[in-house]
């Protein structure tokens, strides 16, 4: 009745088990108490991922708090976040420069995609990523950080092909439809959309030092 143990296989274990015991934390008019158990207890998955998008500066924060309370505490071991020119590029500040044009625009009137010529559709522009803006390379590598000291691994999503606007606010002769007020997909023919997207790539890589990489490829309509 007054012990407590928690005892993992590895520090992955010890860290899910005292999430375990978060859980049974309880406050009542008497304080606080913790409900009698014996738990014993593994991952039913292998692969337990949220998704959200790169937070703004001022969110960060509320990340950590995010990953603490929500990630660490219901036992997800990855997080993809999707990335954009969300993160400053020394290799294309252009990118960046473009990233918060297409944000603003899209806040100013209100748009969850722009308009594309000839009626077709477009992909939805998460300008949100970032808060439409754009942070330092040393946040990302921070969340990054606090991330693995929750036991949590971060996949960075840089789309690719479709949801690719963030590549084309500068680059529209990269478009694959002609004319398109804000592209949202390249030219999968031309050997330059690669040159750009990997030059984008290997940044990301460079400050997230990731396992594996989520590369999008949703919602592509192609221009026949």
């Amino acid at each position: 009745g007054d012990v407590l143990l928690v005892a993992g296989a590895d520090d992955a274990g010890a860290f899910y088990g005292l999430q375990s015991l978060r859980q049974l934390i309880r406050k009542d008019a008497s304080g606080l108490r913790i409900l009698g158990a014996r738990i014993r207890d593994w991952p039913y998955k292998p692969f337990r991922a949220v998704k959200i998008y790169l937070p703004g500066s001022a969110n960060i924060p509320f990340f950590q708090r995010f990953v603490r309370d929500f990630v660490a505490l219901y036992k997800f071991n990855r997080i993809v976040i999707e990335m954009n020119a969300g993160m400053r590029l020394d290799r294309h500040p252009e990118l960046n420069a473009g990233w918060i044009d297409f944000a603003n625009d899209l806040y100013y009137r209100r748009l969850d995609h722009p308009e594309a010529p000839n009626r077709q559709g477009s992909n939805s522009s998460h300008q949100d990523t970032a808060d439409g803006r754009v942070i330092e390379k040393e946040d990302v590598a921070g969340m990054v950080r606090f991330a693995a000291r929750n036991f949590a691994e971060v996949i960075p999503e840089i789309p690719s092909l479709s949801h690719s606007y963030y590549l084309l606010t500068r680059h529209p002769d990269l478009s694959e439809v002609p004319g398109a007020e804000w592209p949202d997909t390249y030219c999968p023919y031309n050997p330059k959309s690669y040159d750009l997207l990997f030059d984008v790539l290997d940044e990301y890589i460079e400050v997230t030092h990731p396992r594996m990489i989520h590369m999008g490829h949703d919602e592509w309509g192609m221009d026949i």
